[in-house]
Formats: structure tokens, C-alpha cells, sequence
């Protein structure tokens, strides 16, 4: 109980410091007259959907029955919709790109370090978007290739261990992909001279590896 109410108080204090820090970055990329504006807008709500799903998720834990079941809901919306806006930013990066005649990435450039980071976010939310959705799911709602995952995790085709091993694996590998993200934002930030937005995502971060 004392952990719990501990957590309480963090969760918190995480929720009010994405609620302050989210408008603070989005009204310092304004008036809205780029590509990159844009792009670091939906990054900075993105972040904003991250915490609050982390929130959810961390909340799960904690409770049981239908509240169990809500948050989890509400943890499932928030990544579908943290995908989402991940390919509308990746989409008006790419779009100034191509106008600034830069070239392939990869091919013409090497990407920055933010820009690395950036794409191992994209890379490795699907994944863990997709370990996500085979932990949660029934077993009726699963492929085939969901199936045989959980089966060979679970050793001996046992689907029940098979969900408790994929389950740690998801919370373990949703944690790195969250740090690849936070990671590629306060370097973004920091780039465009947005130190105090850097160093409070990073107090963020903090709060929420208090809370993993």
C-alpha cells in the first residue's frame, strides 16, 4: 500500500509536469511557418500521448477487475494514437527534405544523431506495439504467427506462460523504445536552442523511471 500511494504521488506529479511542459513546447515553435515547426509540434504532443499512456499502463498494475480493464483500454488508444501522429511527423521531416533537395537519407546524407535516434523510435514502436497487442489480445483474436510466438515462449506449446514471458518482454522493450523517443526529442530540442524544454523532458523521463 505504501508503494502504491508512493507511485500515486509520482504519477501525479508526471501527469501535471506533461500538462504544463506540452503547451510550453508547442507555443515555442510558434507562429506555425515551416515543415520543422509542424514536426516538432506533433513530437511534442506525441510525448504528451506517451506520458499519458504511460500513465494508464502504470495504473494497470495497481488495480484489478474493470478498472484493470480500462486503463488498459486507455493504454491501447494511446499508442494507436501515438503511432499515428509518429507517421504524421516522420511525414513533414521527410516532406522538407525532399523540398531542401537533400537528398536520400541513408544514400546522399547520414542522418544526425537526433535523426538516428528518431528512426530506432519508429523501428522499435512497432514492435513494441506489436508485443503489446499479443499480450493483450485473446487467444481467438491472435494469427498464427501470434500463436506460434507464445507458444514457443512458453516452452512445451504453453500459451498461458507463453503471455507472462511475452508480457515482460513488452514492458522491458516498450521502456527502451519510450527512451529511444525522449532521447530524440531533448536532442532536437536542445539543437533549437530549447534548453529548459530539454532538461525538463529529461526531469520527465525521471519521474517516469520512478514509476517503472
Amino acid at each position: 500500500m505504501v508503494g502504491y500511494q508512493k507511485n500515486k504521488l509520482i504519477i501525479n506529479l508526471l501527469r501535471l509536469s506533461a500538462l504544463i511542459w506540452c503547451p510550453a513546447a508547442v507555443y515555442s515553435y510558434y507562429p506555425l511557418s515551416n515543415l520543422f515547426n509542424f514536426h516538432a509540434v506533433s513530437l511534442s504532443i506525441l510525448i504528451f500521448v506517451l506520458v499519458c499512456s504511460y500513465i494508464e499502463a502504470s495504473a494497470a498494475r495497481y488495480s484489478g477487475g474493470n478498472e484493470k480493464q480500462q486503463h488498459q483500454r486507455y493504454h491501447k488508444y494511446g499508442m494507436i494514437i501515438s503511432v499515428f501522429i509518429s507517421i504524421v511527423g516522420v511525414i513533414f521531416m521527410l516532406k522538407r527534405r525532399v523540398d531542401q533537395n537533400k537528398g536520400i537519407l541513408f544514400i546522399d546524407r547520414s542522418p544526425t544523431t537526433h535523426s538516428s535516434f528518431g528512426i530506432l523510435w519508429i523501428c522499435l514502436m512497432f514492435i513494441s506495439s506489436s508485443s503489446g497487442w499479443i499480450t493483450h489480445s485473446d487467444e481467438k483474436e491472435l494469427s498464427g504467427i501470434g500463436l506460434s510466438i507464445l507458444k514457443f515462449l512458453g516452452m512445451n506449446n504453453n500459451i498461458k506462460k507463453g503471455k507472462l514471458v511475452m508480457k515482460r518482454y513488452h514492458r522491458n522493450f516498450s521502456f527502451i523504445s519510450l527512451t529511444t523517443v525522449f532521447v530524440a526529442s531533448a536532442l532536437g530540442l536542445y539543437k533549437s536552442k530549447r534548453v529548459i524544454l530539454s532538461y525538463s523532458l529529461g526531469f520527465i523521463y525521471f519521474l517516469m523511471c520512478l514509476i517503472f
